[in-house]
């Protein structure tokens, strides 16, 4: 992972888990092989601030900003072990037509779509319905 990516909401970005990594590995591996165990991250860990850059000096609408999201290191190590596994999956799981990859879309909406179903099935799973 780059150390010189964006510090997220927690201040902290690759820079810090490099230089620091003797001392805080086995407390990263070991949170990472609790979310694998299905234990949940809480929001300190889940939690993505989203952030609107100007493209020009006077924005006049949204096409005007370029979002960015600032995410929890903790959970850029996650995304990319679930990135790095999942990788070979995509030709055989995903057809041509799905809707995040037809023109005109857009991907958010089903990434929105999946939240809210990842939230109804631990519900579930919890016995909170």
């Amino acid at each position: 992972m780059s150390p010189s990516s964006v510090a997220g909401s927690d201040g902290y970005n690759g820079n810090f888990f490099h230089k620091c990594w003797t001392i805080i590995q086995e407390d990263i591996k070991n949170m990472v092989h609790d979310f694998f165990k299905g234990r949940n991250l809480t929001k300190f860990y889940s939690h993505t601030c989203l952030i609107l850059i100007p493209k020009v000096d006077s924005p006049a609408n949204f096409g005007n900003l370029r979002p960015i999201s600032l995410s929890n290191f903790n959970a850029k190590i996650i995304s990319k072990i679930l990135s790095i596994r999942s990788n070979p999956l995509p030709d055989k799981l995903i057809s041509e037509n799905h809707s995040g990859f037809v023109k005109g879309r857009l991907i958010t909406e089903n990434v929105l779509l999946a939240q809210e179903l990842a939230q109804g099935v631990s519900q579930i799973n919890q016995g909170e319905t």
